[in-house]
């Protein structure tokens, strides 16, 4: 069963878009190896925000993530180091 205590966030990323967020971390739940999550969340209508499935990411996400893969690898290696 899930324990939210023991998911430690690593680090994380975001790209803020104008109705749209899309958020790259590193967690490590119960001090485990490191993984990689992408969480997309929208403005809804009424102004309040929702997660979404990521699914398909623009030329604009895809590059941005790529531009950042030094900053994500370092997030996974700092996520191995802690479990030494």
């Amino acid at each position: 069963m899930y324990d939210k205590k023991v998911d430690e966030l690593i680090g994380s990323i975001v790209m803020e878009g104008e109705k749209s967020t899309l958020e790259f971390s590193v967690y490590s739940y119960n001090k485990g190896k490191p993984k990689f999550q992408i969480t997309r969340t929208i403005e809804k209508e009424d102004g309040s925000n929702t997660f979404m499935k990521v699914g398909r990411m623009s030329k604009d996400e895809l590059e941005f993530l790529l531009s950042h893969r030094e900053e994500i690898i370092k997030l996974f290696k700092k996520g191995a180091d802690m479990d030494d």
